[in-house]
């Protein structure tokens, strides 16, 4: 039996809660702990939160269904319930009646109000309309006389949110056994959307027994998650589909068996931090040099080294026709001279931008360029 408690503050924000343990019973009917990780109670969007109780896969199945649905009516949700528990076999869910109570509790906002909805097979699948003036304090999966007088004594006092907070884990704390335990989670409901969401550990009175291996397939777990008691804050989790999230803690990699790929990423890894990654058919640059021996059809456009004082560029054509060698003085911002390869086989000496001397390299003759005059003087 799982514990859902309502109250509606002052304010007309409305408070409800759910834990986390799911129970079961072997053919002896003795009692057992599955999980601790039911999702009871979940927000569906914006504006709606359900809690169930009950068949553990029957109604999370039916919230699944319902969440997939364009239409997210009471109405509508009382149907897809419907539909899931005739398709058990009868004799399943009159034996699991004499234990547990199927039933949802459907928070959301109608009319700029906040109201919720209880819908079971109990009442005919006919969902029950509650608001402040016909449910403004509720609890929903009791069974302990003392524990209801106890929470609306002390619930009735509560004018904030934190007041109702700490009566909510108060209750949880008292109510812990069997068929409660785990993680207390708590929304809060304005008459515009869901505001807030709050988590506590519920600490064990004593050690429970717990399901066996063998029988878990019947828990229905969506995931794991790891929480820290003192913080309620989830540390560790894994999703359905694989997916792992570490939001503190180390992990000692000497103790993980890994595929040999990983282990040499990992190592690869190692070499690029200490700029010794040299490995044949990888490019790797470490600051001084370029490791890559099967570097094929290369382009290089603009490519230049300068030496220690500045001077010397060397530039490759992007045409992939010629290469230029440049000598310029970057201090004072003129050429020297170049040395100009052209793609008609000819390689051209020029003293700033003016031509001097061309060189054949079909001939091998060279000779000075026709627009230059040659003018000596001699002492």
């Amino acid at each position: 039996m799982s514990l859902c408690l309502i109250k509606y503050l002052d304010n007309g924000n409305l408070m409800i809660s759910g834990d986390s343990r799911a129970c079961t019973y072997d053919e002896n009917g003795v009692e057992y702990i599955s999980n601790d990780t039911t999702e009871k109670i979940c927000k569906i969007d914006d504006k709606t939160v359900a809690f169930v109780s009950g068949m553990a896969y029957l109604v999370m199945k039916t919230i699944d269904d319902f969440k997939d649905v364009l239409d997210k009516s009471p109405d509508n949700l009382a149907k897809i319930l419907k539909r899931n528990i005739e398709s058990i076999p009868e004799s399943e869910i009159e034996e699991s009646r004499k234990k547990l109570m199927t039933a949802i509790i459907l928070a959301t906002v109608e009319n700029d109000e906040v109201i919720y909805y209880v819908v079971t097979d109990a009442c005919e699948y006919k969902p029950i309309r509650l608001n402040e003036k016909s449910g403004g304090r509720a609890i929903v999966g009791a069974y302990d006389e003392s524990l209801m007088h106890f929470y609306y004594n002390n619930i009735a006092k509560c004018e904030t949110t934190e007041d109702a907070i700490t009566v909510f884990n108060n209750i949880y704390q008292k109510a812990n056994s069997y068929q409660v335990g785990g993680i207390a989670t708590i929304y809060e409901l304005s008459s515009k959307e869901v505001i807030s969401e709050f988590k506590y550990q519920i600490k064990d009175k004593q050690t429970y027994r717990r399901l066996s291996e063998k029988y878990r397939e019947v828990c229905n777990l969506k995931g794991l998650n790891i929480i820290n008691d003192r913080t309620g804050e989830t540390t560790l989790s894994i999703d359905n589909g694989g997916s792992v999230n570490m939001n503190s803690g180390n992990i000692n990699w000497n103790n993980v068996n890994s595929d040999p790929k990983t282990t040499d990423a990992v190592n690869d890894i190692d070499a690029l931090a200490r700029g010794e990654y040299t490995k044949a058919g990888k490019t790797f640059i470490n600051g001084n040099y370029i490791y890559s021996p099967n570097i094929q059809a290369g382009k290089f456009y603009g490519a230049e080294y300068l030496d220690s004082d500045g001077i010397a560029k060397l530039t490759l054509s992007a045409d992939n026709h010629y290469s230029d060698l440049l000598y310029r003085n970057i201090r004072d911002n003129y050429d020297l001279f170049k040395i100009r390869d052209g793609a008609d086989g000819t390689i051209t000496l020029l003293l700033g931008d003016v031509p001097v001397l061309r060189a054949n390299l079909v001939t091998g003759k060279a000779y000075i360029d026709d627009g230059v005059e040659v003018t000596a003087k001699f002492k």
